[in-house]
């Protein structure tokens, strides 16, 4: 479909293989990365611009492995429009998901220091569904 994000398919859904335990995957490693501070709240409220992260990211988190599904959450209006945005990465194994988590943290972006996180694949379909969570400590 012309103009649609790889790995998504119709409505928005990512297509989400089941997740096998991979040997060397680190303790806590899962196969979802949460990324932090890649832009503020108040540009992923702008569609076209939500959209355009999402192609960039997708563009640069391919690279680390198997990239399954990309969610962006649009935070309520009670969340700062200066608050850290959050984009959930879903890889087919842990070991994907430990390249991206290793490369990613700390990295910068756009003057902002991106905090790449490990969390439960039920964080991503929650995400994945518009639910705001809470900030991983």
């Amino acid at each position: 479909m012309p103009g649609a994000v790889p790995g998504m398919v119709a409505g928005g859904v990512a297509a989400m293989p089941a997740a096998a335990a991979v040997p060397g995957a680190p303790a806590g490693a899962t196969t979802v990365v949460l990324l932090e501070n890649v832009m503020n709240v108040g540009s992923v409220r702008v569609d076209a611009e939500r959209r355009e992260l999402q192609t960039d990211v997708y563009q640069e988190a391919s690279k680390f492995g198997n990239l399954t599904g990309i969610t962006i959450p649009v935070p309520p209006p009670t969340v700062s429009d200066s608050e850290a945005c959050r984009v959930y990465l879903k890889y087919a194994s842990p070991l994907d998901a430990q390249r991206c988590q290793q490369t990613m943290d700390g990295r910068m972006f756009d003057e902002n220091k991106v905090r790449a996180v490990y969390v439960s694949e039920a964080d991503f379909f929650r995400a994945q569904a518009g639910e705001w969570l809470p900030r991983v400590p």
